[in-house]
């Protein structure tokens, strides 16, 4: 992950943000406080319409499967 200088996690405040989802298939490499942490900041910038969730969209893995099938 992204991490600046003073430990800024650029990753988590995108998410956080609402200008990044957090991509759960891969959360098993993570600590179980990350994980938390994330799922808790995506979960917030849901309830707060922020960012990708100000408006209807499609997650981008799932935009590849559909595109995939056909």
């Amino acid at each position: 992950r992204l991490r600046k200088a003073d430990g800024f996690d650029v990753a988590l405040e995108m998410v956080a943000s609402g200008n990044a989802r957090w991509y759960q298939k891969y959360a098993a490499d993570q600590a179980a406080e990350e994980r938390a942490a994330f799922s808790q900041a995506e979960d917030n910038a849901k309830r707060q319409n922020l960012g990708l969730w100000s408006a209807a969209n499609v997650a981008p893995w799932d935009w590849r499967a559909a595109r995939r099938g056909k």
